[in-house]
């Protein structure tokens, strides 16, 4: 899948499997990148996607490098899920923190700081 292919695959999702309530205060919408995407902190671990609250706003970004790098050679069935999984995931850093919950955020740290322990163990 080219990266013109991949934009217009995420419009198509976004448009006709995520509900409109959902991007409320989205004001960015689901952007697309050509990155593959690393850690900032742990250089081995890829990121398929980021919810981002910035100066510009709020977002989805998804990146396309990271999603090539395991499913290049995979059906497009394959990438559908996964990018929908990637869309769902990010959605809900988005409602839980309008909510002011951000209990998936807190979850990531936790198991962020897991790998980092056990890395130290080794």
């Amino acid at each position: 899948m080219t990266y013109e292919e991949f934009v217009d695959f995420v419009e198509c999702i976004v448009a006709n499997e995520v509900p409109a309530e959902l991007l409320e205060e989205l004001n960015g919408g689901v952007q697309t990148s050509e990155k593959l995407m690393r850690d900032t902190d742990e250089k081995n671990f890829m990121v398929f996607g980021h919810y981002i609250r910035d100066n510009l706003g709020k977002r989805v970004m998804l990146y396309y490098g990271t999603f090539l790098h395991f499913y290049e050679n995979k059906p497009v069935e394959r990438w559908e899920r996964e990018v929908l999984k990637v869309i769902k995931h990010e959605l809900r850093h988005h409602i839980e923190a309008r909510a002011g919950q951000e209990d998936l955020a807190r979850l990531e740290r936790w198991e962020k700081e897991q790998r980092k322990r056990k890395r130290r163990k080794k």
